[in-house]
């Protein structure tokens, strides 16, 4: 008798063909049109029942395509167009991104601006955490709203601590730095795999966007959403005290100090600051990027710099979200 976990994927698997058998009735007149949605709906559908991970099921699309002849050309022609569309030149702002996140965490920037902010705000609860909210749009717009909160949910954590278990602004504290980082995803292209998406979707029909335009913007209207999202948050959570916090003294209402092991600030990661710094401005200025073949082009250097400085080791290149390349392709 096969495990639980099997039969799962096993039924998931058949329900996914049968879709698929299903979708290729609905366009008769239109055959390629027609394998075209039975891909799409065999893909939903695995995705959806968790038959196979995720980026297992994008990496079938491309040979799926191929086999069932869904574009014009021989099968051989298709799977080079198909293929080479997985690996476009969007994807390697996304390993820009991982690269850029990594030398900002060696860098300790998360923690050093957190402890700023409780330096200047930790007797300003609200303030503080609206202010951690910034910190976590701004961090999701350089390094993506998927690492962004990861770091700085370390840097919370301690805060937390030192909070009744039943203490309302913790709870408000983590659903800003979510909200936040959620806002952060749509501020730059390189911040969110939905806008990498976008952007090779508008490519793929002749058009762009430079980033001066996307952040003119992006950068107004989310700073007028992170500010709705916190005061909405406001207005929910009354921040009436629990009875521990109520027997506490007033002092002890101020945020903790944030607490972490310092790390020195080689030249090599000044270096590599600096370097990331440069690159995500020169994202930002069309004329700088065209001198190096486009976003894409000064990408992939700053990515061979990086590795090839040292500023990244081979290790941490190694350990990068591969399988999210996989399903924005």
């Amino acid at each position: 008798k096969l495990p639980f976990c099997q039969r799962r994927a096993a039924i998931s698997v058949v329900s996914a063909l049968l879709c698929f058998w299903f979708s290729t009735l609905s366009l008769p007149e239109a055959p390629k049109a027609q394998r075209c949605v039975g891909i799409l709906v065999f893909t939903v559908s695995m995705w959806i029942s968790e038959a196979a991970p995720f980026e297992a099921t994008a990496m079938l699309v491309a040979p799926l395509g191929a086999t069932l002849s869904v574009m014009e050309g021989s099968r051989a022609e298709q799977a080079t167009r198909l293929l080479a569309s997985v690996f476009n030149d969007s994807l390697y702002l996304v390993l820009s991104g991982f690269v850029i996140s990594s030398i900002f965490s060696s860098c300790q920037l998360d923690c050093h601006a957190a402890a700023f902010l409780q330096r200047r705000l930790g007797h300003r609860p609200f303030v503080f955490m609206l202010a951690i909210m910034f910190l976590g749009a701004g961090l999701s717009a350089l390094v993506s709203n998927v690492t962004a909160p990861l770091l700085l949910i370390e840097v919370v954590k301690p805060l937390l601590r030192d909070l009744p278990t039943d203490s309302r602004y913790s709870r408000a504290l983590l659903l800003g730095l979510a909200f936040s980082c959620n806002v952060g995803g749509m501020m730059t292209p390189i911040s969110s795999p939905q806008n990498i998406a976008s952007l090779q979707a508008l490519r793929a029909t002749g058009s762009d966007i430079a980033w001066a335009e996307w952040l003119s913007l992006s950068v107004p209207f989310c700073a007028v959403a992170i500010v709705v999202a916190w005061t909405l948050i406001l207005a929910v959570y009354s921040f009436d005290l629990s009875p521990d916090e109520a027997s506490r003294p007033r002092r002890s209402s101020s945020i903790a100090a944030v607490v972490f092991e310092r790390e020195e600030l080689s030249y090599g990661k000044l270096g590599g600051l600096a370097g990331a710094t440069a690159t995500l401005c020169s994202f930002a200025c069309e004329d700088v990027s065209m001198a190096f073949g486009g976003t894409s082009s000064l990408a992939l250097l700053f990515v061979a710099l990086a590795i090839g400085t040292g500023c990244i080791s081979r290790q941490t290149f190694n350990a990068y979200n591969w399988h999210l390349l996989f399903l924005i392709g």
